[in-house]
């Protein structure tokens, strides 16, 4: 600040404090609001020590090989140890941290369209995830594991294709919304169309299952094949409808007591998922 000395100055910025001494107004920083998105993310122009204008973590679930009743793949989802965590720092020595609870894990779907967020290589994904912004668990997909009672039956209107009502127990999308199985891939309401694959759908609470176009089977004998697998068959589809719940008052607590740093703020989780942050930006006015 400077001092004028004991003459007026008027409309120049300046405010007097006490008889004969007058200050010069600094202009702050101007602050505007912020979103980035991406996994590991690196912000250069956060203001000092603000709260984040909000968090969002999304899911993610990884399955390799064609599965099959023969070979079976397993899926891989974030967070299915029960925990994740993120953590924000200057990108040297000084770190918070926030640990969300995942009992489920955090799953996604990848889709070809109608996805709740899109990652750096342009893949869509249908998932759950956690709003710390407005402090919820959106849940979008759901798992289900099957052991044995398979009772497929021939569906009328489509030859080769077997279908069981009231096989899983979730209200699954419309089976022409792609879903994960560790016995076969997606396809439209379970419809071979020439594949040399299993394919199947989940519609409500019913089951769509086709061998490969090559390969004759009865309903029985697909039965009597699924019914002597070893291990679960799980399932992993679009609900029809989003479930919310309130995050616990602990996780609320710890996002809200997040803060930025300069001249570099790190946000990062343990999962390697894609997240979304809103935060106060710092536009020095020229």
């Amino acid at each position: 600040m400077d001092r004028l000395g004991k003459d007026m100055i008027i409309g120049m910025g300046y405010i007097g404090l006490d008889p004969g001494r007058l200050y010069r107004m600094h202009r702050g920083p101007k602050l505007i609001d912020a979103v980035v998105t991406g996994t590991d993310i690196t912000i250069k122009d956060a203001a000092e020590g603000r709260a984040f204008k909000g968090l969002r973590v999304f899911g993610r679930t990884d399955q390799k090989g064609t599965p099959s009743p023969e070979t079976p793949q397993e899926m891989e989802t974030a967070g299915e140890s029960g925990n994740l965590g993120v953590a924000v720092s200057d990108g040297a020595d000084r770190s918070q941290s926030l640990t969300l609870s995942t009992p489920n894990g955090l799953p996604g779907i990848p889709v070809s369209s109608g996805g709740n967020y899109t990652d750096a290589k342009g893949q869509q994904w249908v998932c759950d995830e956690i709003d710390l912004g407005r402090g919820k668990y959106v849940q979008r997909v759901a798992a289900e594991s099957i052991s044995g009672g398979w009772k497929l039956v021939d569906t009328s209107d489509v030859p080769g294709r077997f279908i069981q009502n009231n096989r899983v127990s979730n209200a699954y999308a419309n089976g022409g919304k792609t879903a994960l199985c560790t016995i076969a891939a997606w396809t439209n309401y379970g419809v071979s169309k020439g594949d040399n694959r299993y394919v199947f759908a989940v519609s409500g609470t019913a089951f769509y299952i086709s061998p490969p176009s090559d390969v004759s089977m009865t309903a029985d004998e697909l039965n009597a094949k699924l019914n002597a697998l070893k291990d679960p068959v799980v399932i992993l589809g679009q609900l029809a409808a989003p479930i919310e719940r309130g995050l616990t008052p602990e996780e609320i607590a710890a996002y809200k007591a997040l803060r930025t740093y300069i001249p570099t703020t790190v946000v990062s989780n343990d999962a390697r998922v894609w997240m979304e942050v809103g935060y106060e930006a710092e536009r020095k006015e020229t």
